[in-house]
């Protein structure tokens, strides 16, 4: 911009050196048209530079969403170029240390009213002291009956009431409904029901912590359902919810590193809605390189189904299977809609040398894997079922990729 309005100057200083110089009137008029053009073109000089300036501002200003928009499954099939060559198998080490709980309970304020319903775009709710713009907007399933913004997380219209503070839960069968919580929730009773309630989360100062937490030997058949959970301080360290002995039914969880861990025996998560994770440059838990982000990550269990959700993998998977944590067996994941990842289900008996008893099949699969057509991948050492397994957008049978 300077340099345009020292040109401009130069410029006029040139029209009013032709305008003394001129004896006649024609020079005088054709001074003044010398001078009139030099001001219209130092004009049109500056006004550029600031057009270039400004768009350097905006460019540095702008950051580009950690979460993507998942690609509808109805879009026309979308693959990366990367080599069509076997993918390896990504995994991820659960490292990080035990959540610790604050306990107390905090007294319960007046009633507010549910987070509204979002659609395509819309912004997440917000709560006091939570960091703005830091969860993008998310993204809505398409296909009729599929999980998604209409049929899971708190229904319209229900009134909460705001439990600010961590929540630890020690009596057994206790059931809290319609709550707006503040805070980490930790499960350490058996029956516990959570119901038509947000669960917001804290910040996280250690180790790794899940939104809901049940990994106490005494947290048994833990019922979580027609809730949100979505974190207030978005952190490497927070995923949605973690542990074993739990049921998930029409939740819905985004804005986590990962959505769903499994730790142990008897987890169940169905008709939910699980996307849209936050990614990480730098992760402690994997050796502070890039976080590897899952909707739903298994790291060991018994006895585990996950049927009827919307799963749209981060970085990592939609479905990771790993044994880090434990023997897995009796797994079955069925008639969900899955997309995303760099493959979208990934079974590796890593770090243990055998895996049988998994069932991958019914299910129907979007193209954004980062692998080409990389639907599900398999190690050598796995022993899965994988029938009816199809492409949403031809209805076509979905191969399986060898992994090592």
């Amino acid at each position: 911009m300077v340099t345009a309005i020292r040109g401009d100057q130069s410029a006029q200083r040139g029209s009013i050196r032709v305008s003394r110089h001129s004896a006649t009137t024609a020079n005088t008029r054709r001074s003044r048209t010398v001078r009139l053009t030099a001001q219209i073109a130092g004009v049109a000089c500056a006004a550029a530079a600031l057009a270039a300036a400004c768009g350097q501002a905006g460019g540095s200003g702008t950051s580009a969403s950690r979460r993507a928009q998942a690609v509808p499954f109805s879009a026309t099939p979308t693959v990366s170029a990367k080599a069509a060559s076997t993918p390896p198998i990504r995994t991820s080490t659960y490292k990080r240390t035990p959540p610790h709980a604050v306990t107390h309970r905090e007294p319960l304020p007046a009633a507010t009213a549910a987070p509204a319903k979002r659609a395509v775009g819309a912004s997440t709710p917000s709560v006091p002291g939570s960091v703005s713009g830091s969860v993008p907007p998310v993204s809505a399933a398409t296909t009729a009956g599929q999980p998604g913004p209409s049929n899971t997380g708190v229904p319209a219209a229900t009134a909460l009431k705001v439990h600010n503070g961590d929540l630890v839960i020690t009596t057994a069968g206790a059931t809290y409904d319609a709550l707006d919580i503040r805070g980490f929730v930790t499960v350490r009773a058996p029956n516990v029901t959570i119901k038509r309630s947000i669960i917001r989360g804290g910040v996280a100062t250690r180790g790794s912590v899940g939104l809901v937490t049940a990994v106490d030997a005494h947290a048994t058949n833990l019922v979580l359902q027609d809730s949100t959970l979505v974190p207030a301080h978005p952190s490497v360290s927070i995923d949605g919810v973690t542990g074993a002995n739990y049921t998930l039914t029409r939740v819905d969880i985004y804005g986590t590193v990962d959505g769903a861990k499994v730790l142990g025996d008897n987890v169940t998560i169905q008709n939910s809605w699980i996307h849209d994770t936050t990614h990480y440059a730098h992760d402690p838990a994997q050796g502070n390189g890039p976080s590897h982000n899952d909707a739903v990550q298994v790291l060991g269990g018994r006895n585990v189904r996950i049927s009827g959700n919307t799963v749209r993998g981060g970085n990592n998977a939609a479905l990771q299977i790993t044994q880090g944590n434990g023997v897995v067996a009796g797994l079955a994941f069925t008639g969900n809609w899955a997309d995303g990842g760099a493959c979208t289900v990934n079974v590796a008996d890593t770090p243990r040398k055998a895996m049988s008893d998994i069932s991958v099949s019914g299910n129907r699969f979007g193209h954004t894997s980062g692998y080409k057509n990389c639907a599900i991948i398999v190690s050598a050492g796995v022993s899965v079922t994988t029938v009816g397994n199809t492409w949403v957008e031809t209805n076509t049978p979905v191969a399986v990729t060898p992994g090592p």
